[in-house]
This record gives C-alpha cells, structure tokens and sequence, in this order.
C-alpha cells in the first residue's frame, strides 16, 4: 500500500513537472513571438526591380500602414550607400492591386564603382520601442550586377542616353559643384564633332534626386554619316592644377549605333561635288 501511494505522488509529481515545463516554453514562445513583431514588421512587402551602374530601383509597402512611407536603405558590397523614403510614383503597383496608392516606389543612384561583379541590398527600416529600436528587413533578396567602371568618376557624375543616327544625348554633374555646367565634346569613330555646356533641361534628374536642378544635361546633333555601324563618344573637360590642366573624361562607355542608307546624309565634300555637277 505505501509503495503505490509513494508511486502516485511521484506519477503526479511527474505530471506536474510536464505541465509546468510546458506552460515555460509556450510562455518563451510568446514572449518571443511578442518580440519578433514588435522588432520585426512583418507586414513589408516590396521588391528591387533593378540593379546597375545607373541605378538601383524597386518599391516597398507596410501592409499595416499603408499610408506611411517606408525608409529604404541601400547597401552595396556590405558598404551602406544611402537612405530615403520610398515614396517615388509606381503606377504599376496600384495596376496589380498591390497598394491603394502609387507613391511606394525608390531610386537610388549607383555610386561610382570599380570594375567587376557587385552585389546591391535594400532593406525596409522598422522602428519600435518608440523610436528606440531600428531594424532593417531585407527587401526581396541580394540583387548582383556588373559594371565596367566609369572613368569620369569620382570627379563626375552622368551618363549617354542614347545615340543614334538624329542625336546623342545624356546628362553629367559635377560632383564637387553640383551647380556647375560642365564643358563637354562629342567624338564620333574618334574624330572630334562638338564640344558645348552641358545646360539642357533634364526634369527627371531633379525627380530622381540626382541633382538639385534641371540644367544638366546635353544634347548634339549626330552629323553627316555613312551607312553603317558607328561609335560615339562624350567626353566632359576636367581642368585641375593652377595652370588649369585639361583632362578629358569619358563619360560612361563608348556606344555604338547603326545608320541605316534611309538616315545616312551626304557629306559636306559630297554636297560639294552635287551642286558643282548641278551648276554645270
């Protein structure tokens, strides 16, 4: 009779002992899924679209806050690069019934880099603790692109946008004047064409957040050539030392275009010889 009493209460003790153990993990668990909620949002939801030498470019939305912009941080190679509210206009994203309205969307401007293979990251901040705690949640995952480098960099700050038959166009900053308009020259299949001040309009540098005013960009006209496949390229003039040194620069990469016979124009020598044979 004594050893089954003995065994009940050491079958309760056990009982209890499982119970109470039980009650502590759920009790840990709580509390920590309690913490993870508060420190972690788990209502962001975004995307990086894009990465390159150019830009990096995606969008980002707290689910429980919808009406509040989140703050993106870039990083590039581990190294943090710059923080802004993703606040940009992305209709596409109110197309598809992801948010109610557009203005989720960032743009970074890739900083200059070194040749080969990088590696960019954005992350959505969350605070908590009233602002005392900031965590940062990974953005869609680690996007990696290439680039060949930018020889006008770190001096310079810009890009070609196009070449073609009509035009070569882009954009360039000084990025130790920002308010300055740079000199640049325009060579194609390395013969000298042009050379301007890079004053154009361009209103998507102010709204990119590239640039505090518009006047930066260039714009030349492609002239006379022959059918076929050409190159174009733009230097920008950097003077430095006192006695004003000229280095030219080039900005971004050679790019290369077709002239279709239907684009091609006659050459000044060309024109030349038609009016002469004309006048005969």
């Amino acid at each position: 009779m004594a050893k089954r009493t003995g065994s009940l209460k050491l079958t309760r003790l056990t009982y209890y002992l499982i119970v109470k153990s039980i009650t502590d993990v759920l009790l840990i668990a709580i509390l920590g899924l309690g913490f993870y909620l508060t420190a972690f949002n788990p209502y962001f939801h975004g995307w990086v679209d894009d990465a390159n030498s150019r830009w990096v470019r995606g969008w980002v939305i707290n689910r429980a806050a919808p009406a509040v912009d989140v703050e993106a941080q870039l990083y590039i190679d581990g190294r943090f690069v710059e923080s802004q509210p993703a606040n940009q206009p992305r209709p596409d994203i109110v197309a598809t019934q992801l948010a109610e309205n557009e203005k989720h969307g960032f743009f970074f401007t890739t900083p200059a880099l070194e040749a080969g293979e990088h590696e960019a990251r954005v992350f959505a901040v969350h605070e908590s603790g009233e602002g005392e705690r900031r965590t940062l949640q990974l953005v869609g995952k680690p996007f990696h692109f290439v680039t060949e480098g930018n020889p006008a960099e770190p001096y310079f700050r810009g890009w070609v946008d196009e070449a073609n038959a009509q035009y070569v166009r882009g954009w360039i900053i000084d990025s130790a004047t920002p308010a300055a308009n740079p000199e640049v020259q325009l060579y194609i299949d390395k013969r000298f064409i042009e050379s301007r001040a890079a004053n154009q309009p361009r209103p998507d540098l102010v709204a990119a957040r590239v640039a505090g005013d518009e006047k930066h960009g260039f714009f030349f006209t492609t002239p006379a050539l022959e059918e076929g496949e050409h190159e174009a390229r733009v230097y920008v003039v950097h003077e430095s030392g006192s006695e004003k040194n000229r280095i030219l620069r080039l900005i971004e990469k050679p790019t290369r275009f077709i002239v279709k016979a239907a684009e091609s124009k006659p050459s000044a020598e060309e024109e030349s010889k038609t009016s002469e044979n004309s006048s005969r």
